[in-house]
């Protein structure tokens, strides 16, 4: 599991007593309480958390992944800065809009395929209360427009995406893009197949199983909003290369026939062969530095030579053994 923190900073709409307020609630589709329903000792906000799409941090938010999510998001806390022990709230409801301001009905999104769903542009709306009895600068603060509101969730794995083209974490590996790690996120890059450009565009993270993990109020930084940060309160600074990326879709063809015709485990199919008298030395040898050519070039791991050629020396030993017994 990827136990790494996405934060999400978003501006902050406070309920007002004002038609303007109402009005911006209203837009957010994020149902918040009429005066003579408020708590004296609370204060009522509002705030995009996430939206669909790449963010500036070159996360990519399926909007199937951001339905799966939904019932992680009510009753987490809000921090400031992230910090566990000064918490001035919590969250208490959430809702789902077009980013025209539609409302979208979680029933029905929930019945939607995948497919359609991911077609769909939406932003996902919360509404959270802060302490203000205990917390009155905060709040003040918060009023006067000096915090925004960080998201924070975690996944449990991603994909990789570029243009409109996804490619799994276990075909990245394949393609040996996967151990780039985070400097290949951000990248522009081009996908070929059969000589042929199938996608081109930024390579994003496509984040699979997220669990939306509460929000902390950030101070407002000269920066734009929607800013994903890696860690609480830093950007993240890995390095964009600006080369252009070139990936070999057909590689991938070539893993998954070597995937089917050399079958797993492999030492066990070369001690298979061994035990037919008609394979000589040399042909055993031939067959298991096929085999370790084979899976160097498409998994690109070191340890399988280990492997592979201590099956070289087990067939060898088995084929001493079986002249001498002649």
């Amino acid at each position: 599991m990827d136990n790494k923190p996405i934060l999400l900073e978003a501006e902050i709409e406070v309920e007002k007593v004002s038609e303007e307020a109402q009005e911006k609630a209203t837009a957010a589709i994020i149902e918040l309480p009429k005066d003579d329903e408020k708590q004296m000792d609370l204060q009522y906000l509002s705030a995009i958390l996430v939206s669909s799409g790449e963010n500036l941090n070159h996360a990519y938010f399926l909007p199937s992944e951001l339905v799966k999510a939904e019932g992680t998001i009510v009753s987490k806390a809000l921090d400031i800065e992230h910090k566990e022990d000064e918490i001035i709230g919590h969250l208490y409801d959430r809702a789902f809009m077009t980013k025209e301001g539609a409302k979208l009905e979680m029933a029905e999104l929930a019945s939607e395929d995948a497919g359609v769903l991911d077609k769909k542009d939406m932003h996902v709306a919360m509404a959270a209360v802060v302490y203000k009895n205990r917390f009155p600068e905060i709040a003040d603060e918060i009023d006067a427009g000096n915090w925004k509101v960080s998201m924070e969730c975690y996944y449990q794995s991603y994909d990789v995406k570029i243009g409109d083209l996804i490619i799994t974490r276990p075909e990245a590996e394949a393609l040996g893009i996967a151990t780039m790690g985070d400097s290949l996120f951000g990248r522009l890059a081009k996908v070929i197949k059969g000589g042929v450009e199938i996608a081109e565009g930024t390579v994003t993270r496509v984040l699979r199983n997220i669990t939306f993990s509460g929000c902390g109020i950030v101070e407002k930084p000269a920066n734009p909003p929607s800013v994903v940060l890696e860690t609480a309160g830093e950007k993240a600074k890995v390095k964009v290369s600006k080369e252009l990326l070139i990936i070999n879709y057909d590689e991938l063809e070539q893993d998954e026939e070597v995937a089917n015709k050399v079958t797993s485990p492999k030492v066990e199919e070369v001690e298979r062969i061994t035990d037919d008298p008609a394979y000589e030395l040399s042909e055993v040898r031939e067959y298991v530095k096929t085999v370790v050519k084979k899976m160097l070039k498409n998994t690109k791991q070191q340890s399988l030579l280990k492997g592979l050629q201590a099956a070289l020396c087990e067939a060898a030993q088995i084929n001493n053994d079986r002249a001498k017994g002649d």
